[in-house]
């Protein structure tokens, strides 16, 4: 049975490449789920993946002919509707930079760590534009950013990535959104000191985030299990969302510098 399917992987590798001439969404959309596929194959058999340069060539292409795909498909009255339209262009100009280092090093044949690397910065860049793109209600855009994902996930299958996280750098992380949170407390409390702004449910809901963000850094700090941290900043995602559209409101003085901590918070 593994030989029969060795020639069948082997004559696919083949047949990958020439789809794309076609030019179909659908047909390079069924041609990633058939490669997807194989990867669950491979692992099923037990036997190695090899690497395919062709393959990830044409995985990372995709990917960003999809990006450029989202950047058409969404309208200026869609982008500036959107929470975090402010720091929307420059995501996208670096998930697209992220995406462009990363092809160039699969045309090079880069090392595989290397190519491992470049994925990295190129889906941590591509998670914060999709964070910021999620309130779109766009679905050729939508189909686009599954196709991006997709894209990127098949990759890091394809090499066998594993992203490991660096227990330091969450801290920090976490310690920086402590400290963002208190901030915006602070200018919403300033912001609500004036007359006829007092929104106290507005104000509990900011508190509770200062609380949310200070557990999860401390969930960090005694190196509690990954997937209790991960729920607790998923709690602070959806806080954050029930929170932002509520600040967008503000039209004293301090609205320029929430407006800045709209920008720039993301858990």
């Amino acid at each position: 049975v593994a030989r029969q399917y060795r020639d069948l992987y082997s004559d696919w590798t083949v047949v990958q490449p020439e789809l794309r001439r076609f030019q179909d969404h659908l047909m390079i959309r069924n041609a990633r789920r058939i490669q997807d596929s194989h990867q669950e194959i491979h692992e099923l058999l037990g036997m190695p993946m090899p690497v395919d340069a062709n393959i990830l060539i044409t995985l990372a292409t995709d990917a960003q002919t999809e990006l450029v795909n989202v950047s058409r498909a969404i309208t200026l009255h869609e982008l500036m509707t959107l929470p975090d339209a402010p720091a929307i262009p420059a995501a996208l100009a670096e998930a697209s930079a992220t995406m462009q280092a990363l092809r160039t090093a699969i045309d090079q044949n880069q090392p595989p760590q290397k190519i491992g690397e470049l994925w990295v910065r190129a889906d941590e860049a591509w998670q914060m534009l999709a964070y910021y793109l999620g309130p779109l209600n766009n679905r050729q855009a939508e189909a686009s950013i599954a196709s991006v994902a997709q894209d990127l996930d098949s990759i890091q299958r394809t090499l066998g990535i594993q992203v490991q996280f660096n227990r330091n750098d969450m801290c920090r992380s976490a310690a920086s959104l402590e400290e963002m949170a208190d901030n915006l407390e602070t200018l919403v409390q300033k912001w609500h000191s004036r007359p006829g702004n007092n929104q106290a449910a507005l104000k509990n809901r900011v508190h509770q985030l200062v609380d949310a963000c200070h557990a999860l850094e401390l969930a960090i700090l005694r190196r509690q299990a990954p997937n209790v941290c991960r729920q607790q900043c998923d709690g602070i995602i959806g806080q954050w969302q029930q929170i932002r559209p509520a600040l967008a409101q503000c039209t004293t003085p301090e609205a320029l510098a929430i407006n800045d901590m709209i920008a720039t918070f993301t858990p």
